[in-house]
């Protein structure tokens, strides 16, 4: 173990450190094993290293670091929330799908992009979505679904019930459709592609990435798991990427 020891230690880390330090059971450049009786496995190389170091600046400095770590840790978990459906014994930092479904549509702003496998059930998710779009008209909403589970039959009549049962089941009379995407229909001969990714991505910032979909059980009592993150870089990325299944003609609109 060496200097990169800071760079793994925990903020609890460093300032047991400190404390050592300050306390005079340790010393900069002090001997082998030194740090690892005082509970601090691998610190005496990190030790070593700061030299001549005065007891005082270094305990300052460790001080310091910690704190600049334990500021990060809280940033990260501001940006990421582990989110999950059904039965949890401990449910300490596990936030609902469904709850976090909602709040994300109350919380869009310019633009909503959802992605499932399977749309059945999930219709309060929807209609939240939909109360948000009377109050921003102007919100750019996306879905994508997999149709390839539909009843059979000509391309466009499978279109039409998707676009159909949408209209019908999600979505008010009133409001303007969002814009409905899906898998192109394999050719003769071609292997198939399944849309299975499930996502919500608000605003460009806010993405939801879950084992999901937009169904009843998924949203109340299978287990589920995903993550919410607080991320324009990867929010906008995974938009992108849908963006470009549909540039590529892999992803189309419902023929009308």
């Amino acid at each position: 173990m060496g200097p990169d020891w800071f760079d793994r230690a925990t903020a609890a880390d460093l300032e047991s450190l400190a404390d050592a330090l300050e306390s005079g059971r340790l010393a900069c450049a002090c001997g082998d094993a030194s740090a690892s009786a005082a509970g601090l496995e691998g610190a005496d190389a990190a030790l070593a290293s700061l030299g001549a170091t005065p007891t005082e600046v270094a305990a300052r400095l460790l001080r310091r670091l910690a704190d600049e770590r334990a500021m990060r840790m809280e940033r990260f978990a501001r940006m990421v929330q582990l989110v999950w459906t059904g039965p949890a014994p401990d449910r300490e930092g596990l936030r609902d799908t469904r709850s976090v479904l909602l709040e994300l549509m109350r919380r869009a702003e310019r633009s909503v992009v959802l992605t499932t496998y399977v749309l059945s059930g999930g219709e309060d998710v929807l209609a939240g979505l939909a109360d948000r779009v009377r109050e921003r008209p102007s919100l750019d909403v996306e879905i994508y679904a997999d149709v390839s589970t539909d009843e059979g039959g000509p391309p466009q009549a499978r279109d039409e019930r998707f676009r159909e049962r949408f209209r019908t089941q999600y979505w008010p009379n009133d409001l303007r459709l969002p814009a409905l995407f899906h898998v192109r229909p394999p050719a003769r001969g071609e292997p198939g592609v399944v849309l299975h990714a499930k996502l919500a991505v608000v605003d460009e910032r806010y993405a939801l990435v879950t084992s999901a979909n937009l169904t009843g059980a998924a949203q109340e009592r299978n287990v589920e798991a995903g993550v919410l993150l607080d991320h324009p870089v990867l929010a906008r990325a995974l938009v992108a990427r849908l963006h470009r299944l549909r540039a590529a003609g892999i992803v189309v609109a419902p023929e009308p």
